[in-house]
This record gives structure tokens, C-alpha cells and sequence, in this order.
């Protein structure tokens, strides 16, 4: 508790116990500007932060810390703590989850079912984190094999305000969305699959059509899960769990493996959350890979008893 705060780190609040349900803290002291650098261990978490009076544009971010063109010390992935329920900091007395941004998108974090005086609704509050990067938000991040240096510098800041729609601060209040014509605009085919079962109430994966990106592990487009539950979902490359992956083409024998996991069985529902930016003859299928059998989930759920 003696040690210094670095420009770049995040922190997390407490609050005061006050009863509003944001709280409005004064910071003092010139804005930063500049390159900001911050050494991240191998594998380890860092808690990092937008240091800029100004939204950081995440893809710049990403590309400037890459291991071809940049510094080489993370994954490639932004996590945003996003908590939804409960006041407490007591595990069971609240909910929360991570909401996850690569350059193939951003999804929100898993919803858990509503616990009677914790969340109504068990849902996020905030949705899909975006490519701009709210002002004082925090995000995780995580050193590659090797770790090295996170470069924070002017290249990444951009003009975009919350009210945009296009740069979330994820806390629980909402703000309007409306066109920001500063900043750009995502025209790829995305295919948002949604996943429901006992021990989680909502999980969400994307799938993203990138030209530049394939069918194996692509640094930067392609996110790992950050946290698995229960029972879960996941994209399947090399053995591992993605929470979003990219690939450059799309089609009928076009094959991409989901894995699922289940504590203690049930009935599970797989689904199409969104179709974004795509060809209106599209049809999605579930593939059984124990039966053989396909399901359209294009405009129907398939659920199944595990």
C-alpha cells in the first residue's frame, strides 16, 4: 500500500459505501501524453488502463504490442471486468464477468441466472465492449511466452465519445448510441452463436470473416476465454478455448469445431445470437459429431439433453 500507481496501470475501487450507484472521484494533475511503457512478466495478468484524457483506439493498441511490428509482449486480447450484480465482495453475493475485445470483435461477458438479491437479471450490463477504449477504463491484458514491454503512445489515441456508442466505459449505467463520423466502421461478416445451459444462463461466441486472418491461431484476431464455466462453450484451435475466432472464408462444407462442457448434464441450447454484415441467404448448422446429424440453427434453436 506504499507503492506508486505507474501511469498505464489499472486499479480497481471499493467505493465509500455510499448509496448512488456510481461515484464520482476527482484526479489531480497534468493529463498524460507520450509514449507510457510498462514491462509485463511471461503469462502473467496486468491490469492496464487508458492513460490519455482521450478513448484509445484498441486495434492501434494491439498492432503497436503484435510480435512482427511491435514491442511483442502480449497476447494479443483485452479483457474488461464487467460486474452486473450485487454490491458485495464476497464471491457468491455478486456477478460479474469478463467482456473480451480482439481485432476480430468484441463479445460480452457470459450472463449467469438471476440470484434472488444479487441480480435480477444476471445479465451484462454494458454488452460488447467496442474499438475505442473509454477514458479511465481498464482493461487485462496478458504477457505472451515471453513478455516484454506494453507501449502506450499518441498513434492510439482518437476522438470518440462514449456517446458514440463506439467507446464503452464498463460500468453500469447506459449511454445513448448515436453515428460518430470520426471513427471507423466495421463492415465484417460476423456470426454471433449463443450458448445456454444449466450453469450459466448466456455464453456468446464470434466467429469473424478476415481476409487477413485463416483457419489456425491468428495473433491478435483470435481471443482465448479468459474464464470457463461450468458448462460452457468455446471455439476449439489446437486444443485450446476461444471466446472469438477469425477465419478468411465462409462456406456450405466450411467446418469450424465448438467444444462444450457440462458439470452435471442437461438440457443445453445452442443458437444464432446475430448475423452482422451478412449475405441474407446464409444458413448455419450445428454438426453432431457423435450422430452424424446436422441442425439448422439459423432461425431455430437446437437444444439437446447432455
Amino acid at each position: 500500500n506504499t507503492s506508486e500507481i505507474k501511469i498505464g496501470q489499472g486499479y480497481t475501487m471499493k467505493g465509500s459505501n455510499a448509496n448512488a450507484i456510481e461515484q464520482n472521484y476527482t484526479f489531480v494533475g497534468k493529463p498524460n501524453n507520450g509514449i507510457i511503457e510498462l514491462p509485463v512478466g511471461a503469462n502473467n495478468d496486468y491490469l492496464l488502463g487508458n492513460p490519455y484524457p482521450s478513448a484509445l483506439d484498441a486495434n492501434k493498441f494491439i498492432e503497436d504490442n503484435t510480435p512482427s511490428l511491435g514491442t511483442a509482449s502480449i497476447t494479443g486480447t483485452l479483457y474488461f471486468w464487467d460486474h452486473y450484480g450485487g454490491d458485495s465482495h464476497t464471491l457468491a453475493d455478486y456477478q460479474g464477468g469478463y467482456g473480451t475485445y480482439s481485432r476480430g470483435g468484441g463479445v460480452s461477458a457470459s450472463s449467469n441466472p438471476p440470484v434472488a438479491g444479487v441480480s435480477s437479471l444476471g445479465i451484462t450490463a454494458k454488452g460488447v465492449p467496442k474499438q475505442y477504449i473509454a477514458l479511465g477504463q481498464a482493461f487485462f491484458v496478458v504477457g505472451d511466452a515471453d513478455g516484454g514491454q506494453i507501449q502506450f503512445n499518441n498513434s492510439q489515441r482518437v476522438f470518440a465519445k462514449e456517446s458514440s456508442g463506439t467507446s464503452v466505459f464498463m460500468r453500469t449505467s447506459t449511454s445513448e448510441a448515436t453515428t460518430n463520423s470520426g471513427t471507423e466502421v466495421d463492415l465484417r461478416p460476423k456470426f454471433r452463436i449463443g450458448f445456454d445451459a444449466p450453469k450459466i444462463s448466456h455464453r456468446q461466441v464470434l466467429l469473424t470473416l478476415d481476409g487477413s486472418t485463416t483457419d489456425a491461431v491468428d495473433w491478435g484476431y483470435d481471443a482465448e476465454m479468459y474464464e470457463v464455466f461450468d458448462d460452457d462453450m468455446y471455439w476449439v484451435i489446437n486444443d485450446k478455448k476461444y471466446v472469438i475466432q477469425a477465419t478468411n472464408s465462409f462456406g456450405i462444407d466450411k467446418k469450424i469445431p465448438l467444444g462444450i462442457r457440462t458439470l452435471e448434464g442437461g438440457l443445453v441450447s445452442i443458437k444464432v445470437d446475430e448475423l452482422e454484415n451478412s449475405e441474407d441467404d446464409t444458413t448455419l448448422y450445428i454438426k453432431d459429431n457423435l450422430t452424424g446429424e446436422t441442425h439448422d440453427i439459423t432461425n431455430q434453436d437446437f437444444s439437446i439433453n447432455l
